[in-house]
C-alpha cells in the first residue's frame, strides 16, 4: 500500500510540476511583451505537492533589454516559496502565500560591455575592453606629439544610481605606468558612467561583480508581479 501511494504522489508530481512551470512562464510573458516563453524550472519533490513548500527554481527570460544594454542571459534565481496548489492550478494564476521572490541576474558579454563604453564621448576613444576577475582593462589611445600613443586604463566598476561607473586606479601607455599628475590630465573631463533603464516595474539594479569575459548585475524582486 505505501508503495502504491509512493507511487501515485511521484506520478502526479511529474504531471503537475510542468504545468505549475507553463503557468509561471506564461504570467511573466504576458506581463513583460516577451516575444519567447521563458524557461522556467521550479526546485522541490514530490513531498513538495503535498506540503506546498518548493526549494526555489529558476526562471530564464529571453529577449529582455534594458534599454540601449543588451544582455547575454538574464534569469531569476527563486527564493523557497510556500505554494497554494489547488488555487493555482483553478485559476491559472500563481497564487503564493507570500509574494513570489529572488535574484534577477543579468548577464553582459565583454563585446556588450566594449560596445557600451564606445558609445562615451570622442575624447577618450574606446577601442576595446577586457573583463578580468574584479578588475576591468579599458584600452584606448591619445595623441602626442602627432602620434597615436596606444593607453591601458585599468579600473574597478560599481553601481550609482542605476548606472555603471568606472573607476579608473591604473593608467599605462607603451607599458608603462603613467604619473598621477598626467593621469589626471589625460582623463579630465571624460565621463565613465553608463546610465541602465531602471527594471520593469522600477526597480533598480544593486550589485555588480566582474568575471572573466563577462559582467553579472543582480537586483532583488521581494515581488515577482512587479515586474
Amino acid at each position: 500500500m505505501l508503495l502504491l501511494v509512493t507511487v501515485l504522489v511521484i506520478g502526479v508530481y511529474l504531471l503537475v510540476t510542468p504545468l505549475l512551470e507553463n503557468l509561471v512562464a506564461r504570467n511573466l510573458q504576458s506581463r513583460l511583451g516577451l516575444e519567447s516563453t521563458p524557461e522556467v524550472n521550479l526546485e522541490g519533490s514530490p513531498a513538495s505537492l503535498l506540503t506546498g513548500t518548493f526549494d526555489g527554481g529558476r526562471v530564464v527570460l529571453p529577449g529582455l533589454d534594458f534599454g540601449d544594454v543588451r544582455p547575454e542571459e538574464v534569469f531569476i534565481e527563486l527564493a523557497p516559496f510556500d505554494l497554494d496548489l489547488l488555487g493555482s492550478l483553478t485559476s491559472g494564476q500563481i497564487q503564493t502565500r507570500t509574494p513570489l521572490s529572488g535574484t534577477l541576474l543579468t548577464m553582459l558579454s565583454e563585446a556588450e560591455v566594449t560596445r557600451l563604453a564606445g558609445i562615451e564621448e570622442a575624447s577618450f576613444p574606446v577601442t576595446n575592453v577586457d573583463l578580468e576577475e574584479g578588475a576591468v582593462v579599458v584600452a584606448s589611445e591619445t595623441v602626442a606629439l602627432d602620434r597615436n600613443i596606444p593607453v591601458s586604463v585599468e579600473g574597478a566598476l560599481d553601481l550609482q544610481s542605476n548606472s555603471l561607473v568606472f573607476e579608473p586606479r591604473r593608467v599605462e601607455a607603451f607599458g608603462l605606468q603613467v604619473p598621477a599628475q598626467l593621469t589626471r590630465q589625460l582623463l579630465q573631463g571624460t565621463s565613465f558612467v553608463y546610465p541602465i533603464e531602471p527594471l520593469p516595474g522600477g526597480g533598480t539594479f544593486t550589485g555588480v561583480d566582474v568575471q572573466r569575459d563577462q559582467l553579472i548585475l543582480t537586483a532583488e524582486i521581494n515581488d515577482l508581479t512587479l515586474l
